[in-house]
């Protein structure tokens, strides 16, 4: 049934966002109840094959019984490389938007990734940069947890993060960096194209690609621990891009 070299996407915002978006081609859609008339519109539209079955076989097709009764099989993750990058820029440049790309540094969670997407597209950034190894991709689980932002915001996939931070640079693209020893991000202006790099979950932005980038900025935090997850820290970083472009 799940044909080769398809992937699986699951859940209610994930299937939906991919069957509205056609950021890639859906086959076939796996509910496991009556589809609704909106359900029956979108996999039509998108020349999808719609079939009913059960939970417990949703279950063994996804290995998860969070899929909320609803499973997509679709060809596979389409990635933008660097020349595409520079495409959208002047895409972006040409309509008046200030680019904001958010760049991964081995953050090898899918689910982090997909928590970052989704905020990046819903705080008003224009794409996720991963790289090609020590890196999650975009997985099922990370598609999960965007809601499907995944299938709605540009991803690209380079081999280095160090070439792309240069490449995004002639752009004009300001590289800032979290770190743990850096300025509190309000102190940056953030209203200018920016490229804002988040490190991995154990060791952070790399020294190799920190001394590449022109500001370094912490998240001021009072707590014990003393850290943050990434997703976290990205959410918070992006509100603040936000705040400062929307001037409140």
């Amino acid at each position: 049934m799940i044909e080769e070299g398809a992937e699986i996407v699951y859940g209610s915002h994930p299937v939906v966002s991919a069957l509205s978006n056609k950021k890639r081609r859906v086959r076939t859609v796996f509910t496991a109840s009556s589809p609704d008339k909106r359900l029956r519109k979108l996999v039509g539209d998108a020349g999808a094959d719609l079939i009913v079955r059960s939970r417990g076989f949703l279950d063994k097709i996804t290995g998860s019984a969070c899929h909320q009764g609803l499973v997509a099989v679709m060809g596979t993750f389409n990635y933008g490389d660097m020349d595409d990058m520079g495409g959208l820029i002047e895409i972006l440049l040409s309509k008046g938007e200030v680019p904001l790309f958010v760049l991964l540094d081995c953050v090898q969670d899918p689910r982090n990734v997909g928590a970052i997407i989704r905020s990046t597209l819903e705080l008003g950034g224009h794409a996720v940069v991963l790289p090609e190894r020590r890196s999650a991709g975009i997985t099922p689980a990370a598609v999960k947890s965007s809601a499907g932002a995944t299938e709605a915001l540009p991803v690209f996939r380079v081999s280095n993060l160090n070439p792309a931070i240069e490449y995004l640079s002639r752009y004009g693209l300001v590289s800032v960096a979290a770190v743990e020893d850096g300025v509190p991000p309000q102190e940056i202006d953030l209203n200018v194209p920016t490229a804002l790099i988040l490190g991995s979950e154990g060791k952070g932005v790399r020294p190799s690609v920190r001394k590449r980038c022109q500001y370094q900025v912490t998240i001021p935090i009072a707590g014990v621990i003393g850290s943050l997850n990434v997703s976290v820290a990205g959410g918070i970083l992006l509100a603040e891009v936000s705040r400062q472009r929307l001037k409140l």
